[in-house]
């Protein structure tokens, strides 16, 4: 049975443990699949180990060392995500929907899952609630993405005033006329709040980063530690899984605040434990 491996550097894969012959390279930080198969061989005059991995369809070799298992403390699936692409090196947020795959689906996820609902129940109500700003996302061959004010829209068919206090104005002092974007301050937001947050993620596994892509996650809870540290608890419609991050990864991801904070309808998970193990 195969395991989960995550690549800590770009990792060559080869026919045949050693010098064979290159059949690609993985990227840094990607999900592989482990057959469970290893081989021990002297290369460059060193015992070294060599992994049996899985990539994108392609089967090979590759030095044990760019490699580490891969373990994920939170559920999958968060979200009811009907018509998945069939490509599982693909992101879970990728799905047919009107007969072709969208791609740009990260705010309506967002929104489903601070709905509770299946994701196609809240594009079906969109689509016979809100036809311009539904057509505008997907009229025709479109797969456009949203922004604040098609969050706001997607919100008003479920009953929620808009517009969605923005994500500045909800941390902004009245003294000093600017938000101020610390944990306590998050913490204490989020107690009343969810907040749909821009942030730019890796292409390659849908992780936040300081640069790339694009993207909206749910910002769940915020854990303060220390001076302007702590963590951030979040849901990532990449992965379709809520994920775990160092303040200062959410922050540098982030840049700019740029999102929208939702009223909370549902008590908040939580998930403590998952802090110790």
């Amino acid at each position: 049975m195969s395991t989960k491996m995550w690549t800590t550097g770009q990792a060559p894969l080869r026919q045949t443990a050693g010098t064979g012959q290159k059949i690609l390279s993985i990227p840094p930080r990607t999900v592989v699949d482990f057959s469970g198969e290893e081989m021990e061989i002297t290369y460059q005059g060193k015992n070294t180990t060599w992994l049996k991995v899985t990539y994108r369809d392609k089967t090979g070799w590759s030095y044990a060392s760019f490699f580490e298992k891969h373990e994920e403390r939170y559920p999958d699936d968060e979200v009811q995500i009907d018509n998945k692409t069939p490509n599982t090196n693909d992101f879970e947020q990728y799905f047919y929907y009107e007969g072709h795959v969208k791609h740009n689906m990260c705010g309506q996820l967002c929104v489903a899952w601070i709905l509770g609902k299946p994701v196609v129940e809240v594009l079906e109500s969109w689509k016979v609630g809100s036809p311009p700003f539904y057509l505008r996302i997907f009229g025709g061959l479109a797969d456009r993405g949203t922004n604040t004010n098609d969050l706001d829209n997607l919100f008003s068919q479920f009953g929620f005033q808009i517009p969605c206090l923005r994500f500045g104005a909800g941390l902004k002092d009245p003294v000093l006329g600017r938000p101020l974007v610390t944990p306590r301050r998050m913490e204490k937001k989020l107690e009343t709040h969810q907040l749909i947050s821009s942030v730019h993620m890796d292409r390659t596994n849908g992780n936040l980063r300081g640069g790339g892509a694009l993207h909206w996650v749910v910002v769940d809870r915020v854990i303060p530690n220390g001076v302007n540290r702590g963590f951030v608890e979040l849901y990532n419609p990449a992965p379709n899984r809520v994920q775990l991050y160092s303040w200062s990864e959410y922050i540098k991801s982030a840049g700019s605040p740029y999102g929208v904070w939702v009223p909370r309808r549902q008590a908040r998970v939580m998930r403590d434990h998952l802090l110790t193990i």
